[in-house]
């Protein structure tokens, strides 16, 4: 990785370089280039999405724009960088897994809905928290969270546990947190009570308009290529 160049014009007594400085400037630029290496790891921002900037898929640049994009849309910056910025969401679960150390589930329409997992979540605190609880595993509540590390929600799902009497006869006594992205997660939730196919449509007439939206961006793209081209007159 190129970050920098060194210019050497003149010797003090106007002779050619030499080999020994020669030498002497490469060893000088290794060092520097080590610097800069390891201070762009440094710069790096501890966050969910340090796997897809360190294997270089994006750059803090585009993390940064894709920030700001999903702030003005109201989305999730993964849902940004997936459909705007072509990142593959297989990348995007990796580095949410890491991030979160726990697994990454997405959107599972043929889930089997179990409705008495859903006794004491209403699905306007479900949305607005952003979490589905989706199945039972070892007799523990499995719950999709966009957050795994939010403390306060996570208390508070444990709380409702105590509460829900059919919970209580299934003998669940603690959560499973999983991760997954917002909108996977309101899916989920429109799937779990039962609005599926309306979700589902919006979501095919969203992608349709993604795919319209790259094929404009690409076209003015090329326009704009061909235009900044020189001419030739005869």
């Amino acid at each position: 990785k190129l970050y920098g160049v060194i210019q050497c014009l003149n010797t003090k007594n106007g002779n050619p370089f030499g080999d020994a400085q020669e030498r002497m400037v490469s060893e000088f630029a290794d060092a520097l280039a080590i610097s800069c290496a390891n201070k762009s790891k440094i710069n790096i921002r501890a966050s969910a999405y340090d796997v897809l900037i360190r294997n270089e898929i994006i750059t803090q640049d585009t993390l940064d724009r894709a920030t700001a994009q999903a702030t003005k849309d109201g989305a999730s910056v993964e849902h940004i960088l997936i459909t705007k910025f072509s990142v593959p969401v297989s990348a995007v679960a990796q580095s949410l897994s890491e991030f979160y150390r726990c697994e990454f589930v997405p959107y599972q329409p043929g889930l089997p809905i179990q409705k008495e997992l859903l006794e004491g979540f209403h699905e306007e605190y479900l949305k607005h928290h952003i979490v589905a609880p989706i199945k039972l595993e070892d007799n523990k509540l499995v719950v999709l969270m966009a957050n795994p590390r939010n403390l306060a929600v996570r208390d508070d799902l444990e709380r409702r546990l105590g509460d829900s009497k059919s919970l209580q006869a299934l003998s669940v006594r603690t959560i499973i947190v999983k991760v997954s992205t917002k909108e996977e997660i309101l899916k989920t939730i429109d799937y779990l009570f039962g609005r599926g196919g309306d979700r589902a449509k919006e979501n095919a007439a969203e992608r349709e308009r993604d795919i319209k939206r790259i094929e404009i961006d690409k076209l003015v793209k090329d326009i704009e290529a061909k235009d900044a081209q020189p001419k030739v007159s005869g």
